[in-house]
């Protein structure tokens, strides 16, 4: 039996006069083979993911804006990253990104200064 679990989240956060204070963070953690996760920080001054994903044939679909930060783990066969990190007014972008398994891929932009990147498949 496939488990699927489609996760769509939006954050916006104020495009001007945002303190350090105003944060927009994601923690999510999916089991199972099939899932989707589809988070959307594509406005805010701070973006922060942490996600996990066990299992196979699972996904990850990541645009963020702002000083941009995501750590990813993907563990299973089959899997996916598709991640658009762009800075805006100086901001920087870090992203580490960890699959195991075979068949898994990965794309990603980054925009901006200061940026940084590991990937390890």
């Amino acid at each position: 039996m496939k488990f699927s679990l489609l996760l769509s989240l939006l954050f916006l956060g104020l495009s001007t006069g945002a303190s350090a204070e105003e944060v927009n963070f994601v923690g999510v953690t999916q089991v199972g083979a099939g899932n989707n996760a589809d988070i959307d920080q594509a406005e805010g001054h701070e973006a922060r993911v942490s996600l996990h994903q066990l299992g196979g044939l699972n996904a990850i679909d990541l645009p963020q804006a702002g000083n941009a930060e995501a750590v990813l783990l993907q563990n299973g066969q089959g899997n996916s990253a598709l991640l658009d990190q762009r800075g805006r007014s100086g901001g920087s972008a870090e992203v580490w990104l960890y699959q195991t398994g075979n068949d898994n891929g990965a794309a990603l932009t980054q925009d901006g200064a200061g940026n940084r990147a590991l990937a390890t498949q």
